[in-house]
């Protein structure tokens, strides 16, 4: 005997009807309409590179550490026992071979343990927390989700040449939700919240300054052929640069000296495509107004050379394939408009 449910109409007016058990058994036991548990995705492996903030009660370690997120904390040699302790066994410690030699060698440390074929973050120590614009306000979005971006946003996952994933500056998100257009930067700053996929970087590149190591490595990593990706409504908090004692602070006033000869060599190095400057910054309290030796990157510029760049490759291939001359003058419009959504993005460049 068949037995019958009556199911209520779920508005709208209408009425209820009647559907036979024995067929709701039969299509809950077909295949293809079976509700099918979707797989945990892995975990993109996290590298924090801290100093001096051993214990700190706002800053990422206790951000990763509080939301159950195992990361590789990167410390000098003389604050290894300190770290030991204080993050114990729910993290990672990786212990630099040599003191002092700043941020760039910490980062072609990572670069060396990091793996080969997966997608992993470095993430600088002073950040509290990440967030999605959603009309016109943010939402808390949590770690798990963050990290895993690089698994799960098509763009990346389809673009291959995208070697370099950043998130925005909180002061630089968009104010509202983004049209599709609007949602990401391409080829252009990504630092502070990174992630890396070594076998999509170039061979052979390495960070090489003391001072805007990450603007260097994008440009190298984009002048190659590769492409950064920064999301804009997708950003991280973190104190203003200079107000929380650690990490750069010292190096920042302590050794001008440095920056400066950092900053000649960054300038010699990327020549026209680089201006030197000065930035304003707040020290919290020691200083009140410091300027910094600095650089700016002419993202532009560095647009337009991409561009010069596709037109050379154009007329190399079009000599080999015995393509006429005028053909390569199209190659080179295609590539600016190709670049011309993300030349808009050079006066949000801060740096």
């Amino acid at each position: 005997k068949l037995q019958f449910l009556y199911l209520i109409g779920g508005g709208g007016g209408g009425g209820g009807r009647c559907v036979c058990r024995s067929d709701m058994s039969k299509r809950r036991a077909e295949p293809g309409r079976a509700a099918a548990k979707r797989p945990a995705l892995p975990r993109p492996r996290v590298y924090i590179p801290s100093s001096g903030r051993c214990c700190k009660r706002n800053g990422t370690v206790n951000f990763f550490f509080n939301e159950g997120y195992r990361a590789t904390v990167v410390v000098e040699p003389h604050e290894a026992t300190e770290y030991r302790e204080w993050v114990g066994d729910k993290m990672d410690l990786l212990v630099l071979a040599e003191e002092g030699q700043g941020v760039g060698y910490a980062r072609n440390a990572i670069m060396e343990d990091a793996p080969e074929d997966q997608w992993f973050w470095i993430i600088d120590d002073d950040i509290t927390s990440f967030h999605e614009r959603v009309g016109y306000g943010d939402v808390d979005v949590s770690v798990e989700k963050t990290m895993q971006l690089v698994l799960t946003d098509p763009k990346i996952v389809e673009n291959e040449s995208i070697a370099i994933v950043g998130l925005e500056y909180e002061a630089f998100a968009t104010r509202r939700s983004p049209t599709e257009s609007h949602r990401y930067i391409l080829n252009s700053y990504c630092n502070v919240v990174c992630a890396y996929n070594k076998a999509r970087l170039p061979a052979g590149i390495r960070f090489h300054f003391k001072v805007r190591e990450d603007f260097d490595f994008a440009l190298q990593v984009i002048l190659c052929g590769k492409q950064t990706l920064r999301f804009k409504f997708k950003f991280f908090s973190a104190p203003a640069m200079g107000t929380v004692k650690g990490g750069m602070h010292q190096y920042y006033f302590g050794e001008q000296r440095s920056q400066i000869a950092h900053t000649v060599l960054f300038h010699a190095k990327w020549g026209s495509l680089v201006r030197r400057c000065q930035k304003g910054i707040n020290s919290g309290g020691d200083i009140t107004n410091a300027y910094l030796p600095n650089i700016k990157v002419l993202w532009q510029s560095v647009h337009k050379k991409l561009g010069q760049q596709r037109m050379e490759h154009a007329k190399i291939r079009a000599s080999r394939n015995g393509v006429p001359h005028v053909v390569e003058a199209g190659a080179h419009v295609a590539a600016e408009d190709a670049d011309s959504s993300s030349v808009s993005d050079s006066h949000f460049s801060f740096e």
